[in-house]
């Protein structure tokens, strides 16, 4: 015998059924403390019968951190430890430029393909993948104005219109 929905004060359009007769929310509204009745996004993550992609759902799906204070903390300290191992490599290991750059940039595919690899954020894999495409990023710079004479304004100009271009695509 299928069975009714939970009586609540919430309008009959939030709730409907799914085909195996249990009852699951449409599109759940916010909980609050006039409304306690309404089942909070911890009991919708504990309902087996629960389907839909809640902000909670989503977020947990997501590949990558939330940007906070605590993300460009990492992400100063990450760049910065990037760019120092590339500079040992390059003057106290004395590989120069152009080896530097090529070691970054088969580490930069290894952490590419770890970090798509991920079926979630896995703090690690992704910050990983950032160290090395910081430091990939400023050694194609380093090449193009040390070893090819493209002026650093020039570099500036053209990624930055890159940067424009890949978030106006995005």
């Amino acid at each position: 015998m299928p069975r009714a929905p939970p009586k609540t004060s919430l309008p009959s359009s939030t709730w409907s059924m799914s085909s195996n007769s249990s009852s699951t929310i449409a599109n759940p509204p916010r909980p609050s403390r006039h409304h306690p009745q309404i089942p909070t996004k911890a009991s919708l993550r504990m309902d087996p019968t629960h389907t839909d992609r809640t902000p909670a759902s989503i977020i947990t799906a997501s590949k990558v951190p939330l940007v906070t204070l605590y993300f460009w903390i990492i992400k100063i300290l990450a760049t910065t430890v990037g760019e120092t191992g590339a500079d040992y490599l390059n003057f106290n290991m004395h590989l120069g430029l152009g080896k530097t750059s090529w070691i970054m940039a088969g580490a930069l595919v290894i952490a590419l393909l770890i970090q798509f690899a991920a079926a979630r954020y896995v703090p690690w894999k992704y910050w990983l993948a950032v160290v090395f495409l910081s430091v990939f990023g400023t050694l194609i710079t380093d090449n193009l104005s040390d070893n090819y004479g493209v002026p650093l304004i020039v570099t500036t100009i053209a990624f930055t219109i890159v940067l424009i271009a890949t978030f106006a695509a995005w």
